[in-house]
């Protein structure tokens, strides 16, 4: 979210969640999809949070019990060139959410006949 408000503050021409979508084979050896949160004048990005990577830096899944890598997924988004974001890239978009004191609980991102449709 607050990306999407930052690139839209510094009139960036962007797409959220392209149409855009990966297969791949996940550690369980099941197919799965990925789908890139932003294109950004014909780049792939993904935001992920610094609790997305392990202290090696492999992707993992914080929210599953024992924190399983998800080296498949992460090898993916290197195989198809997304760059991934992390807080550390992500400074300035935090500095302007802040020095604008926007409350950016107050905002929904929403998909509405496959346009973004943001609401305060």
């Amino acid at each position: 979210m607050i990306y999407y408000i930052w690139l839209k503050s510094q009139s960036v021409d962007f797409v959220y969640l392209p149409a855009v979508s990966f297969s791949y084979l996940n550690e369980a050896g099941c197919k799965s999809v990925y789908e890139p949160d932003f294109l950004i004048n014909g780049q792939l990005y993904e935001i992920k949070g610094d609790h997305f990577f392990n202290d090696a830096g492999q992707l993992i899944n914080p929210y599953a019990k024992g924190k399983p890598l998800c080296l498949a997924k992460q090898q993916c988004m290197i195989d198809h060139g997304v760059t991934v974001l992390k807080k550390v890239d992500l400074l300035d978009a935090f500095s302007y959410i802040e020095s604008m004191k926007i409350d950016i609980s107050q905002y929904r991102i929403k998909r509405v006949n496959n346009e973004i449709d943001t609401h305060k």
